[in-house]
């Protein structure tokens, strides 16, 4: 996607002005719960945990939360593992997203085969 953005994006209009990359491009750079960038920063605690609990912090760290970033506190919180019923129907927004974005995918590839320097190659 970002070769795409960086290579073909400034250079051809039918590619700006596709619904399809539109769409593609607002889920990449989406920081919102159905977006890949959260998705992608929470990859560890979705796939590599063994257990999807939320995170308990002990008490004691109150104490030092002076120290603390807040904004990586903020984001820490965000990125918590919920309950199993949570993290499935995350996992579901996703895969849904997934399934929708295919044809999306597709046009684009279409278009790709379709550009001037392709017909001539």
């Amino acid at each position: 996607m970002d070769r795409v953005y960086a290579n073909f994006f400034p250079v051809y209009e039918d590619i700006r002005n596709s619904l399809a990359w539109k769409s593609l491009r607002k889920y990449q750079t989406s920081e919102q719960e159905d977006g890949l960038k959260w998705l992608l920063r929470r990859r560890n605690l979705v796939i590599h945990s063994l257990h999807l609990q939320p995170i308990q912090t002990p008490a004691e760290e109150e104490i030092f939360q002076s120290a603390y970033n807040r904004l990586e506190e903020s984001l820490r919180r965000k990125l918590t593992p919920g309950t199993p019923q949570q993290e499935v129907k995350r996992l579901q927004t996703h895969l849904r997203a997934a399934a929708e974005f295919f044809p999306h995918v597709l046009t684009l590839c279409e278009q790709g085969v379709n550009l001037p320097e392709a017909a001539s190659s």
